[in-house]
């Protein structure tokens, strides 16, 4: 279960490996960002290299930088349903129903970072897809990263991740 957003300016994105959060018939959903890419807004065009800086370009031709645009896609790990309730328990699987067209995607918050990071059971989805992220080491250690500079990655949420990274891990060497 993955979905898909684009930002409304083509240079200001979310960070791989950030968690969001969007709300949707009542449901709110968290989803890591696994990719990013920023191309032209018309499909039958390609965006050029000019051989000038982004600054250069802005002067001598801004119209350029109205037909680009930034999508990033993420994997969906979680979700709260009738998000109004006092316990916000956190569900660690793929959301019942996909979210709806124009649905707001913004940064989780800080309780929602902390909320959601001290279960482990969100790693289960990502090796579980696994064949549909490419980077998925990388995701994991911008995932570390992301936890380590909003101040939310413990001593024992790292321990944790770290067993059971090891156990999913020996998981799939052996094919389980």
């Amino acid at each position: 279960n993955f979905w898909q957003a684009q930002t409304w300016q083509w240079d200001n994105f979310p960070k791989f490996g950030a968690l969001l959060a969007a709300t949707s018939n009542n449901i709110k959903s968290f989803g890591i960002v696994y990719n990013i890419s920023t191309g032209s807004s018309d499909n039958s065009r390609v965006a050029i290299a000019y051989k000038k800086t982004e600054w250069e370009l802005k002067i001598e031709q801004p119209q350029i930088f109205h037909f680009l645009k930034t999508t990033f896609s993420c994997i969906n790990l979680g979700f709260c349903e009738n998000n109004t309730s006092p316990t916000n328990k956190i569900l660690y699987q793929f959301n019942p129903e996909p979210l709806k067209i124009h649905t707001f995607v913004s940064y989780a918050s800080k309780e929602d970072l902390m909320n959601f990071f001290s279960n482990e059971q969100y790693l289960h989805l990502i090796f579980a897809n696994a064949n549909h992220i490419q980077f998925v080491d990388e995701l994991l250690l911008a995932i570390l990263k992301m936890l380590s500079d909003n101040q939310v990655l413990s001593y024992n949420n790292f321990t944790k991740f770290i067993d059971t990274f090891s156990i999913l891990t020996l998981l799939i060497s052996f094919n389980f």
